[in-house]
């Protein structure tokens, strides 16, 4: 059984890591605009990062654990699919919002910051689809560890 303490945890996890999230998306400069070499919104994620990989780790093991108590196979293997056609989808989503990005940065004057993480390309890696696509990753792993335990008969639980 999986305590109550987990899922306020987890709540509390969520809420922040998609306020990082988010807070990166809506602070990435205007590829036509001017700025410095600094990047303010990375002192944030580098400060909250520790909530980040405990809600990735409560999303897996909750993931994990609701489906070891089903006992189905045929649902672990719906979430499986589902996952995999709601990835897949959100990467193709991701790269067009990538190639938008960089688009737009090749024809401004910061054409220099096509690479790497910084203030111009923060919505490439940080926004709501890679959120939910990190997500979606965490429940597929879940539904591995899960198929993986019930196959050799783990006590996972």
């Amino acid at each position: 059984m999986i305590k109550k303490w987990k899922y306020g945890v987890w709540i509390i996890s969520l809420l922040i890591s998609y306020v990082i999230f988010m807070i990166m998306e809506i602070g990435t400069a205007d590829p036509s605009s001017s700025h410095g070499n600094r990047n303010p919104f990375l002192i944030l994620l580098f400060m909250l990062w520790p909530v980040i990989f405990i809600f990735y780790y409560l999303t897996t093991d909750i993931t994990a654990r609701f489906l070891l108590q089903k006992k189905s196979n045929i649902l672990n293997a719906a979430i499986l699919v589902c996952s995999l056609l709601a990835g897949g989808i959100l990467y193709f989503l991701i790269r067009t919002k990538a190639s938008a990005v960089i688009n737009a940065l090749e024809k401004s004057s910061n054409e220099a910051y096509i690479q790497g993480l910084n203030q111009f390309t923060n919505s490439i890696y940080f926004n709501h689809y890679t959120f939910l696509l990190t997500v979606i990753l965490c429940i597929m792993l879940g539904s591995g560890i899960s198929f993986l335990a019930t196959k050799f008969k783990s006590n996972y639980q």
